[in-house]
């Protein structure tokens, strides 16, 4: 289930639950339906959207790098550990 959310949910959906503390809820893009999260899928899918981002992380640009980082920023304290750590070690590209 998890995979499958994390597969067709909106991402800037997902960026809307932070301003939440329950009720959470990411919207299909295929469908447009809402989908409503516990808030351990929520957190679970901010540690799913950290590691996707990490995984391709040496593989862009310094550019690219820099706003990812400030980006993922947000999602570091919500992410299942070891996900802040491996944020926190990166090296900044500048």
């Amino acid at each position: 289930m998890l995979a499958w959310l994390f597969c067709v949910m909106r991402r800037k959906t997902l960026s809307d639950n932070f301003a939440r503390n329950g009720d959470f809820k990411v919207q299909n893009r295929l469908t447009e339906d809402w989908i409503s999260l516990t808030r351990d899928q929520f957190n679970d899918l901010v540690t799913m959207t950290i590691a996707n981002s990490l995984e391709a992380f040496p593989r862009v640009s310094w550019i690219a790098r820099r706003n990812l980082r400030r980006h993922l920023r947000r999602f570091r304290d919500i992410a299942v550990l070891p996900a802040p750590n491996v944020f926190d070690r990166l090296e900044a590209p500048w």
